[in-house]
């Protein structure tokens, strides 16, 4: 049988999404980990700006794949 979604509150959501933001994960590492839809994620900070909520940035490190490329490209033009 189905796992019943969750239903929150705006307050938990902004709690969730703090936690995610201050995790050092990336948006869609944190909610994988969470088994949280990274399109429910986003519609939610969606909906909490437009409540007028403070929603804080990403602060996710860019992943290893980005940083291998980035060097590959400086590599490159060395």
């Amino acid at each position: 049988m189905p796992e019943k979604k969750k239903i929150r509150n705006d307050q938990e959501w902004l709690e969730l999404i703090q936690e995610c933001r201050t995790s050092g994960l990336s948006d869609r590492e944190w909610c994988q980990m969470h088994s949280i839809s990274i399109n429910t994620f986003y519609n939610k900070v969606s909906d909490l700006r437009k409540k007028a909520y403070e929603i804080p940035k990403s602060q996710a490190a860019p992943s290893r794949l980005c940083q291998v490329n980035v060097t590959k490209f400086l590599n490159f033009f060395s």
